[in-house]
């Protein structure tokens, strides 16, 4: 279940929350209207959350770098090393904390496009559905809030390099 994602000026970044599909849940009390779509999606907080990053295109070269890599495209073997000596990206999957992306805020690339920096509002619980229109003592108490977290990623060594709380609510 992807509902964000962000843009950078060499990729695309998504954050898949580690959900699934209650299909029980949905044949039964989404149909007898008991429960709202949302409410059909478990969240595991045992699983990582996927971030994918996805090439926008490939990379402008220079004359000579295109004969130089025709040379190495000619030498290589492998359909993966003819694309890394090509120069070309690949999508990029990591694991990271498990949380939903509730909105992507901003997302960059620093250090010449070695790292690329999501800023987002996430939250650690599908608790997204819960009933405002008879708040109890204590519903706004302790429990999952929406946080706003920098994630920052080397593309160039895949991994996720830091994941920090940037406000709490």
């Amino acid at each position: 279940m992807l509902t964000e994602f962000s843009v950078t000026n060499d990729w695309y970044v998504l954050v898949a929350p580690p959900v699934a599909f209650n299909g029980p849940r949905f044949a039964t009390s989404y149909l007898l209207g008991d429960v709202s779509f949302a409410e059909c999606f478990d969240f595991d907080a045992t699983q990582p959350s996927k971030i994918h990053l996805v090439p926008r295109g490939q990379p402008k070269e220079t004359p000579h770098e295109q004969a130089s890599n025709n040379h190495l495209q000619q030498t290589a073997t492998s359909p993966q090393s003819q694309a890394k000596q090509a120069g070309r990206r690949e999508p990029v999957v990591l694991d990271g904390p498990p949380l939903i992306t509730s909105s992507s805020i901003n997302s960059y690339e620093c250090d010449g496009g070695r790292l690329v920096v999501l800023d987002a509002i996430c939250e650690r619980d599908l608790g997204f559905w819960k009933d405002v229109s008879d708040p109890v003592i204590g519903y706004y108490g302790p429990g999952a809030k929406p946080e706003i977290m920098r994630f920052t990623i080397d593309v160039q060594h895949p991994r996720l390099l830091s994941t920090r709380i940037l406000s709490h609510r």
